[in-house]
């Protein structure tokens, strides 16, 4: 059930006036996974051929892009399912 590019609540994603919902884990837990993440990227890379970096790369890039569509989705659908839940407060008010 996503919304289009052309929705609000996707031009509010794309546009970013909500800056402050860009961001990543403040965890040292998610640091510590990037740097595994690193050194396995770079233990793989020192391994490859040429022509297997370049598929690599083209691999990781489409990755990238995948995970930024599914991130504007979920965003999307949280923003939708908030604005839901809010008209269903007021609409039912202090039943």
């Amino acid at each position: 059930m996503g919304y289009d590019s052309k929705s609000d609540l996707g031009r509010l994603f794309d546009e970013r006036y909500l800056s402050e919902e860009v961001c990543f884990p403040q965890t040292c837990e998610y640091q510590d996974i990037l740097e595994l993440c690193d050194t396995a990227e770079e233990e793989l890379r020192a391994q490859l051929s040429v022509g297997a970096a370049d598929l690599f790369d083209a691999y990781k890039d489409y990755s990238e892009k995948i995970t930024e569509q599914k991130c504007r989705e979920y965003w999307i659908q949280g923003m939708a399912q908030g604005v839901r839940m809010t008209a269903e407060a007021f609409l039912t008010g202090d039943r």
